[in-house]
């Protein structure tokens, strides 16, 4: 079947692709292991981040808007290659003992509120926010990223 006229040949390439997109992609995805973090006894972890931030005297707004920045509030609890995870994209290839807490979004969130504690929360809320992302050289494009994040998490603090 050499003789194929060019609309022939089109239709065939046509078919094929569709023939992987529809049948063969979805059997390959299937076989890619999921990377996720398992969460357990959590009824609302929004309602735990917010009581967190309470109990250091964090703004509830800051540290869900840092969540939100992250892991869109737990939708992607798994980012840089696989060294930062859970609700607050805690980076496990850096800080050390970390890995124990993730999967517990209450730790994770207690953990979070140290560092901003430690990085000045009380004096300068942006100056820790920025030093979340980078300790020794504050990134204050985050500390905006995070700041325009309020907007999609008002409505947690509101309820």
């Amino acid at each position: 079947m050499r003789w194929y006229t060019v609309g022939m040949a089109n239709t065939m390439y046509k078919t094929t692709i569709l023939f992987l997109a529809v049948i063969m992609m979805p059997l390959m995805v299937s076989q890619i292991p999921a990377r996720t973090v398992q969460y357990e006894n959590v009824t609302d972890p929004i309602e735990i981040i917010k009581d967190i931030a309470d109990q250091n005297g964090i703004q509830q707004i800051d540290i869900l808007a840092i969540s939100h920045q992250e892991s869109l509030l737990g939708e992607l609890k798994v980012g840089d290659e696989g060294c930062s995870l859970g609700w607050f994209h805690i980076n496990t290839c850096v800080h050390d003992g970390t890995k124990e807490i993730i999967g517990d979004v209450k730790k994770e969130a207690e953990w979070v509120a140290e560092k901003l504690l430690s990085y000045g929360y009380q004096e300068d809320r942006m100056l820790a926010i920025a030093k979340y992302n980078a300790p020794a050289y504050p990134n204050w494009e985050y500390a905006n990223r995070v700041e325009q994040r309020k907007q999609y998490v008002v409505k947690y603090v509101e309820r």
